[in-house]
């Protein structure tokens, strides 16, 4: 919804537009690093924990460092709305991808640690 929202943004796009993108993407990212940190705590074997915050903050650092590539390539020169517009085409797949890949794996219906 966030990245289809993007696509409507424009060099002339009102500021109340702006705000309700920013928010509508903000909020979520905001709460994500909370969501994520819950999930493993309640997820991760208890011998195993201190490995798995390490792999969770580290994929974690390896995805910005891939947002951050992604915005260099479609703004090379200055941000403008083709580029706006091509980054949220590109996360709009990528966010597919991802959704096509997680909702598949039944181990994320468990609550508890599975056994090793």
């Amino acid at each position: 919804m966030g990245c289809a929202a993007l696509l409507l943004v424009n060099s002339g796009s009102p500021v109340w537009l702006l705000l309700a993108v920013g928010a509508v993407l903000g909020v979520p990212q905001g709460l994500l690093g909370l969501a994520a940190q819950n999930a493993l705590y309640r997820q991760a074997e208890p011998a195993r924990i201190a490995s798995a915050a390490g792999l969770l903050r580290t994929f974690m650092y390896l995805g910005a460092l891939a947002a951050s590539a992604a915005t260099a390539a479609f703004f090379p020169h200055r941000a403008d709305t083709p580029g706006l517009h091509g980054l949220a085409l590109f996360m709009a797949v990528g966010s597919a991808l991802l959704l096509v890949i997680t909702l598949p794996d039944r181990s994320l219906r468990t609550l508890t640690p599975q056994a090793a």
